[in-house]
């Protein structure tokens, strides 16, 4: 006998043994590196971030006191405005301004050839806007000025162009206190909005028309401002807004419509600037415990929140929340400096702000995350800080008259552990939440980011699917396996197993466009159709008991009919419960009672189509977990008398359990994983409600939703590569149980 057949046999073996190995192999290799570029991506969340100090830099050919300092947007010229009224730009570099290439006189005193009156001092600068500025001289005068780099973002020096909008004056008869924190402004559409602390608790307020001229009126620097800049009439009032000692800090809304007065007893005061005539008293509170003085006060980008310093040290900061009893809010409150806070500022476009103590202690925050993110000593006695224009970068002068500059890099400043996985009081809100928003049509908008919702809307989402999908799964299979007649069951069973061929865009695309309509017209005959089936298919199965003919393996033939009958009762009913109970508006009863409002995409719509899609899988395993029951132990069943409901019931069920909870395990990753059905049909609403009425948002329909606009390398881009992870993760875990389980079977049952 020739041995070459048995030869090439094994060689055939050991070749599809090493194909079948490598490629177990390359399986295992790229689920690897797919884990590996996911943990990449998400890795910058961890980062802590970094900057540069810049300085001490001397001024060149400075003359007078330097009174705000500042950078263009991409930090290579510095400019600042001295006492004397003129605006200096100059070349940035590491070593220092090389030289000023720009020099000019804003002074209102001041004409464009050097002669008039005596120029009057520059006593404040507020930047009202990224390139709006409010400068107040020593004669009451006020200006709006607009300082404006061109071509921002580009790697070449900026061409810088100024502009004066508007001039106004000021009551000099007033009696103005003698420090410096006495001016502030606001600024929205066509009206600025400024308040000024006056001796004796009074406040000086302001408001003017204000136009914002651009394009030909714009002039570039080297050309001297107009003689005569158009002065604007406002309208000005003295009212006494402080009831609890010396107004010590002042802040105005960006949209001018409110006024939060600070006190030397550590009372913070709101107040309503809609009639400057009569400003209306939101609310007022002890921010402060102990009655210590508010030391500094600043509004966060965005308006919705002030930030405190008080003489203690103490940093706090608070929103004002019309819908909260009391109406101020604390959001957080950070480490104390254990001495007073010398000045604080928030910076442009971020939820960033610093705070500076009297020995030179500064420390750098985020309002989202509540986190110091530096913590850092003054290289020099400051005078003043300002935050730039870009939002990631700071100016300071010290005693000297120098500048100093500092360059911070923040990428994922707003994302921690417990802005991820914990409650957040946000901006706005009365109390802690929560919350998924990734973007709003504001730019001051306060990004929320708590994989929280989402991931229990996956749950939520697969724990229904599979509840509706794992009985009808199992007890068919059950029937399939060891009822049906075999010649039904060669066609049954294929069959089922297409249906999970069926794409589940168009599930959901069915779903959604023809169940949900029916879904939301009739509630409660949905409900009567879980009681009603139930009840008509246990009194088939009594009377086929009762039967002569007992089990013939084709009673699926008229459960058909038996389904469509139970159904069309169960609708029938539904439609007279409603109107008999509930007035035919079951929606209104279940706000009423229960303030429930059923969203059209719904957890029970899921729990169809998700079902549906879920049951072929379902189904398979734990049919072939059924047949795999040895025959021996059935027909010992048999033998010992048993019926074939007592051997289902008694042997073959017990036997199949762990390949039944193997089935259910895949059933619930194969649910976790699905994202068409979840994108379609449950609504997209990322909320924690476990309500059936309510839908959900998961989180593969949210990667598809977020993915397209979330920039590379931003921090939504990184929370999204973060949350697929998550979901690799989380299906990797629940099918490794489920092939442990179904090993644990393979080994019980090996004779």
């Amino acid at each position: 006998m020739s041995l070459a057949p048995l030869r090439k046999a094994r060689l055939w073996d050991s070749m599809a043994r090493k194909v079948i190995t490598l490629g177990g192999f390359s399986i295992l290799l790229c689920l690897a590196l797919i884990m590996g570029f996911l943990i990449l991506e998400t890795l910058p969340l961890l980062k802590s971030g970094s900057y540069d100090l810049i300085g001490p830099i001397a001024a060149p050919g400075k003359s007078s006191p330097t009174v705000y300092v500042g950078s263009d947007p991409n930090g290579q010229q510095a400019y600042w405005l001295d006492r004397s009224g003129h605006l200096n730009v100059g070349n940035l570099t590491s070593q220092g301004v090389a030289e000023i290439h720009t020099r000019i006189s804003l002074n209102p005193a001041t004409d464009s050839v050097g002669k008039g009156e005596a120029p009057v001092p520059l006593m404040e600068v507020r930047p009202i806007q990224q390139d709006l500025f409010l400068l107040v001289w020593g004669d009451g005068t006020l200006t709006c000025e607009r300082l404006h780099f061109k071509r921002p973002g580009s790697d070449e020096v900026m061409d810088p162009s100024f502009q004066r909008e508007r001039q106004f004056e000021l009551a000099t008869d007033l009696a103005w206190p003698d420090h410096h924190n006495w001016g502030v402004g606001g600024w929205f559409e066509d009206a600025l909005t400024a308040a000024f602390p006056l001796v004796e608790g009074r406040i000086l307020l302001g408001r003017w028309p204000l136009s914002a001229r651009q394009g030909p009126n714009e002039l570039p620097l080297h050309r001297p401002p107009p003689l005569k800049p158009e002065r604007a009439e406002g309208h000005l009032a003295v009212h006494h807004l402080n009831r609890h000692g010396e107004v010590t800090a002042l802040a105005v809304s960006r949209n001018g419509a409110r006024l939060y007065v600070g006190s030397g007893t550590g009372w913070l005061s709101v107040w309503d600037l809609e009639d400057l005539n009569a400003p209306r008293l939101l609310t007022e509170e002890q921010v402060i415990a102990g009655g210590d003085a508010i030391q500094a006060l600043d509004l966060i980008f965005g308006d919705l929140s002030v930030m405190i310093g008080d003489a203690s040290g103490g940093i706090s900061v608070w929103g004002y929340v019309p819908q909260r009893r009391g109406g101020l809010v604390n959001l957080h409150s950070f480490d104390s400096f254990g001495e007073p806070v010398a000045r604080m500022t928030a910076f442009p476009s971020t939820k960033l702000f610093l705070a500076q103590s009297d020995r030179g202690g500064m420390r750098l925050f985020h309002l989202t995350s509540a986190k110091t993110l530096f913590e850092m000593n003054a290289p020099a006695t400051l005078t003043e800080l300002f935050a730039g224009a870009d939002g990631h970068s700071l100016q300071a002068m010290d005693e000297q008259g120098s500048f100093w500059f500092w360059r911070f890099s923040l990428d994922h400043p707003e994302i921690t552990f417990r802005t991820l996985w914990r409650s957040v009081l946000y901006e706005g809100y009365p109390e802690s939440d929560f919350v998924w928003q990734s973007s709003s049509a504001a730019n001051d908008f306060q990004p929320k980011m708590s994989l929280v919702p989402l991931l229990f809307g996956t749950l939520k989402g697969a724990s229904y699917g599979l509840l509706f999908a794992l009985p009808i799964a199992v007890l068919t299979a059950l029937y399939v396996s060891h009822l049906m007649h075999p010649k039904w069951r060669q066609f049954i069973r294929p069959a089922i197993e297409l249906m999970a061929a069926l794409p589940t865009v168009v599930i959901g695309f069915f779903a959604s466009v023809w169940l949900a309509p029916l879904v939301a017209d009739h509630l409660i005959g949905m409900g009567l159709v879980v009681l009603v089936l139930p009840w008509l298919i246990g009194l088939g199965i009594l009377l086929l008991l009762r039967s002569k003919r007992g089990v013939t393996g084709r009673e699926f033939l008229w459960g058909i009919p038996l389904f469509g009958i139970s159904t069309w009762l169960a609708f029938a009913l539904g439609t007279q419960v409603e109107r008999i109970f509930f007035d035919s508006e079951f929606k209104l009863w279940l706000f009423e009672h229960f303030r429930m409002i059923p969203d059209q995409r719904n957890s029970v719509l899921v729990a169809f189509a998700l079902g549906f899609a879920t049951i072929p899988l379902v189904f398979s395993i734990t049919e072939e977990a059924l047949r795999n029951v040895p025959r021996s132990l059935t027909a010992a069943a048999f033998a010992l008398g048993s019926s074939r409901w007592q051997t289902l019931r008694y042997v073959v069920l017990p036997q199949a359990f762990p390949g039944i909870l193997a089935a259910a395990l895949i059933g619930f990753g194969r649910a976790i994983g699905e994202t068409m059905i979840f994108l379609i049909v449950s609504g997209n609403t990322p909320i924690l409600s476990a309500s059936i009425f309510n839908g959900m948002r998961a989180l593969t329909a949210n990667i598809v939703i977020e993915i397209p606009e979330a920039p590379v390398g931003s921090s939504l881009y990184r929370v999204l590569f973060l949350s697929a992870s998550l979901l690799l993760a989380i299906t990797f875990l629940v099918n490794t149980l489920a092939e442990v389980v179904r090993a644990r079977l393979y080994k019980r049952y090996e004779l």
